[in-house]
């Protein structure tokens, strides 16, 4: 869920503004001059983050 907290360049999601939706995969985002797209990761991947992040939380590092 994104969620645009009245933000005055505003969140849209594939060229509409958005207060509040759930996003999926391959939509395009755009918060402020910022754009990116949605994009489906594999498992693989997604478990190897998951490490990083925890070790990440566990010893501080940014």
């Amino acid at each position: 869920v994104i969620e645009d907290l009245n933000s005055t360049n505003g969140t849209f999601i594939n060229a509409r503004r958005v207060r509040k939706r759930t996003v999926q995969v391959g939509d395009l985002i755009r918060i402020g001059k910022t754009r990116f797209k949605l994009e489906k990761q594999s498992a693989d991947l997604l478990a190897h983050d998951q490490k990083d992040f925890d070790a990440m939380l566990c010893t501080g590092e940014k």
